[in-house]
């Protein structure tokens, strides 16, 4: 699977070893069709990208790129193909939104970053240091779309599971504002938009509200009885606790054991072949490794 949490979400690959003349140099087949070609350029592509910001290879490779992490290039790459072929299948395609929402995700990831090197003014360096690393920025943005719209997909083909939660927060003082609140997305305001807004969660207000999906004992009594006598898509408050005022909604329940699942399976009749002079494709742990390696 994709990596796509914190700053592992971008750490694909780096080097500095030139790759030769463009040639193929892994295929990616999915049911005994090839489905994609992956060449040598591509690869550097992505490494010419990385390498563009000093900033970014500072953090995330600790100052320095080491020839190793071209196998690690041409994994994500490969696993990104996957991506997209198991969506074309299942006539997934993520919305210009929904990349949009992606790379919110990641300039999250990189004001974090760049408050390492830059703590003055972290946005701006995040800004200069997406512009730095160029397509590969949007590729990342790519690849993380079509990995949440699969999930979405998979959870919507999945029974029972645990709830996924959207939220409002707003302050002990505040009931006023979270009745207010209330009405306007009963008139059918748009809950993300609120909770932009209006939300003093930070982690959930960046992406309107959303929680994900867990078991709802991990929340504090009062939220967590909501939660679980809530309907999907059903308004419930505003439900005061210790932090405030809250506005709740169930998006929806995941089954994640049965995602994860989905997730592994998505390789099962995946064929990767890799020039052995560059390394093998492990079918255990999904990536490129060196030919030697069992």
């Amino acid at each position: 699977m994709l990596a796509l949490v914190g700053a592992a979400t971008f750490a694909l690959a780096g080097c500095g070893v030139s790759m030769g003349a463009d040639a193929p140099l892994a295929t990616v087949s999915v049911d005994s069709k090839q489905t994609a070609e992956i060449s040598r350029s591509d690869v550097q592509a992505a490494i010419d990208d990385i390498s563009n910001s000093e900033r970014f290879v500072q953090v995330i490779y600790n100052g320095g790129l080491t020839n190793a992490d071209e196998q690690g290039v041409l994994t994500q790459l490969i696993r990104g193909e996957v991506l997209r072929a198991e969506a074309a299948g299942l006539g997934v395609s993520p919305s210009a939104d929904d990349i949009a929402a992606a790379q919110v995700t990641l300039e999250q990831q990189l004001v974090q970053v760049a408050s390492s090197v830059d703590p003055g003014d972290s946005e701006t360096a995040a800004a200069e240091i997406r512009a730095e690393l160029g397509d590969y920025f949007d590729l990342i943005a790519e690849n993380l779309a079509t990995n949440t719209s699969l999930r979405e997909r998979y959870a919507a083909e999945t029974e029972g599971g645990v709830p996924c939660v959207s939220h409002i927060l707003v302050g002990p003082e505040d009931e006023e504002l979270a009745n207010d609140l209330l009405a306007q997305l009963e008139d059918g305001a748009d809950f993300p938009a609120l909770a932009e807004q209006n939300s003093i969660d930070p982690g959930s207000a960046v992406a309107g509200g959303d929680l994900g999906c867990a078991d709802p004992q991990q929340y504090v009594p009062e939220f967590r009885d909501a939660v679980i006598a809530a309907e999907v898509d059903e308004l419930v408050g505003p439900v005061e606790t210790d932090f405030g005022f809250h506005i709740i909604k169930v998006t929806g329940y995941e089954n994640s054991a049965a995602i994860e699942e989905r997730f592994t399976s998505m390789f099962d009749n995946v064929e990767v072949f890799v020039d052995p002079a560059f390394g093998t494709w492990n079918v255990d742990t999904q990536a490129v490794v060196d030919t030697a390696t069992p």
